[in-house]
Parts: structure tokens; sequence; C-alpha cells
């Protein structure tokens, strides 16, 4: 879909994107450009490179090289707070013992930084996001 007169550097932009398991190569020469306001859908099938794509943006795999910028900033530490990530189901240790609320206050750490500690104010977030989703109820329940 087109977007009304985009900036260049508006959006997220990956150019050739390529990303390593050690010598095992997963994904070559990757570009796309998703600008802001709008919604890609990433289709294919299983082990073609959707969830290493997606990852490799977020720098949480193997060796990465290529360019990836958010709203023309390379998408570095700082800029991965404005990022949000969900694994796959298969990626989660449901029997790590962490809450529901927990998990959701995990999506406050890009703000807090590496040791920072969720506040009065995170945990009100979570627990709004929570009751916006119907799983207040859930919020003191381990995650699995």
């Amino acid at each position: 879909m087109a977007s009304s007169s985009p900036c260049p550097d508006d959006g997220l932009q990956v150019s050739q994107l390529r990303i390593a398991y050690g010598s095992r190569l997963a994904l070559e020469d990757v570009s796309v450009r998703c600008p802001r306001g709008e919604l890609l859908g990433l289709l294919g099938p299983n082990g073609s490179g959707k969830s290493t794509l997606l990852k490799g943006i977020m720098g949480l795999v193997g060796k990465v090289a290529g360019e990836v910028t958010l709203d023309g900033r390379p998408l570095d530490r700082t800029m991965r707070a404005r990022v949000a990530y969900t694994p796959q189901r298969s990626d989660v240790d449901w029997n790590f013992p962490i809450t529901v609320e927990d998990v959701v206050l995990l999506g406050r750490q890009g703000r807090l930084g590496l040791f920072g500690r969720p506040n009065a104010t995170d945990r009100r977030i979570a627990l709004d996001a929570l009751e916006r989703l119907g799983m207040a109820e859930y919020r003191r329940a381990q995650i699995s």
C-alpha cells in the first residue's frame, strides 16, 4: 500500500541486511521499508527466515551486517526502546519463574536502562495494559 508522500527517513528501513549464525548464512541482502503509520505483513513458509529477520532487526541474533534505521536514525540500543518484539511461543520458557505482570513490565525495561527497576508509574502502566486485555486477574500468576 503506498503512503502519501512519506519522508525517506520516516518509519523503519532495512538495507542490505545479512545475518549469520556462526559460519552459517541465514539471510543475505534483505531490504525492506515500512513507512510510519503503515502495517507490514511478513509471510513465508516455516524456516524461511521471518523470525530471523525480526530478531536481526532488533540485534538479537548472530552476526548482523547492513543498516537498520527508525525515523532516519540508526536502530541502536537507545532507539530499540521504541520497538517491541514478541517471540514465538516456542521461544519462551514457560516454566521460568516469572509472573504475567513481570513479563508485561519487561516492556518498560528499554526506558529503565540495563539495571533500572520499575517504579509505581511503570507498574500502573503494566496493570492498565493487563486490564485493557482482560488479564488483570492473572497478573500474579506464573506465566505458564
